[in-house]
């Protein structure tokens, strides 16, 4: 087969094929393509990229981009040889830490949660399964930061309120109010206290004295 490149591109070639690994030569100078059978039999990401941007290039080049596979390959070098087995290794890795992160995730919500459990029962009293389970549900679920929790156990406590009703029915309240985090609850509770400070309407018109006319 006569091929229209040059030697260089050609050692070029060859060269890139040892360093992936596809091809092995040995003692007396002999090539052997280890993967070719693979190659043939498989179709990876990186074959399919690589065949649709040739097809790129024939069509911006007026059909001058025509010669074979192995010239492509020569002509438009990888900087990088990802073989199959890179690629799966990467999406095991990528696999084995999103699964770290909701380990993490959740050892933290447990650990959250163990402390809520703790203050309940210091502030309130005892909790039933049903109970504790409701309770986490708002940490796991509605994204309560731990402190929020502890304010609605710190309310229905300074109110002579020691339910878990009490406490459920604030936690209740804050979650239809979109409020899931100690900031949002304080400033919630001061535009509470500011409308209570404020005179109704009907209180001012009482003060305004009585006309003579």
């Amino acid at each position: 087969i006569k091929l229209d490149v040059s030697e260089d591109d050609i050692n070029m070639t060859m060269a890139y094929f040892t360093k992936c690994g596809l091809i092995q030569i040995d003692t007396e100078g002999n090539a052997e393509l280890l993967q070719a059978k693979a190659m043939l039999e498989q179709e990876t990401n990186q074959a399919q990229y690589m065949r649709e941007y040739r097809k790129r290039q024939k069509l911006k080049n007026d059909n001058s981009y025509n010669v074979s596979q192995l010239a492509n390959v020569v002509s438009e070098p990888l900087t990088t040889c990802k073989t199959e087995i890179d690629i799966e290794k990467e999406i095991e890795h990528k696999s084995k830490n999103k699964s770290k992160s909701k380990n993490q995730n959740k050892n933290n919500s447990s650990a959250d949660f163990s402390e809520i459990y703790s203050y309940y029962q210091q502030e309130i009293g005892v909790l039933s399964p049903n109970q504790s389970e409701q309770l986490a549900d708002y940490i796991k679920l509605d994204n309560f930061e731990p402190e929020l929790l502890k304010r609605a156990i710190d309310k229905a406590s300074n109110n002579a309120k020691r339910s878990f009703s009490y406490v459920n029915s604030i936690l209740r309240n804050w979650r239809q109010n979109g409020i899931t985090t100690l900031v949002q609850a304080e400033e919630d509770d001061r535009k509470f206290h500011e409308s209570k400070q404020q005179p109704a309407k009907s209180d001012i018109e009482s003060t305004i004295p009585d006309l003579p006319f």
